[in-house]
């Protein structure tokens, strides 16, 4: 994955979700991933995407909640690189 980018290839998002490469693309199939692109031939996944559905939650709610202004800075926070004076107070 490129630094800084949220888009991985099929084979960095198998990694990352610790899932064999052909478990992924089944569940790519099957439309149970979320973030995904096609662009020809080439996938890519967002980990944004999949990493909000895991939390059960969409990027404005998760905003509120954590009290950022920003979609960077809700990035950073997913990332482990920001905070949020919410997520510090434990809300």
């Amino acid at each position: 994955m490129t630094p800084g980018s949220p888009f991985m290839t099929e084979e960095e998002a198998s990694a990352w979700l610790r899932v064999s490469r052909n478990t992924l693309i089944a569940a790519i199939q099957r439309k149970e991933v979320p973030g995904v692109r096609k662009i020809g031939r080439a996938v890519r996944l967002n980990k944004y995407a999949m990493m909000l559905e895991d939390l059960g939650t969409d990027v404005g709610t998760l905003a509120k909640q954590l009290g950022v202004t920003n979609i960077d800075e809700l990035f950073a926070f997913l990332d482990g690189k920001g905070s949020s004076d919410a997520a510090q107070d434990g809300r």
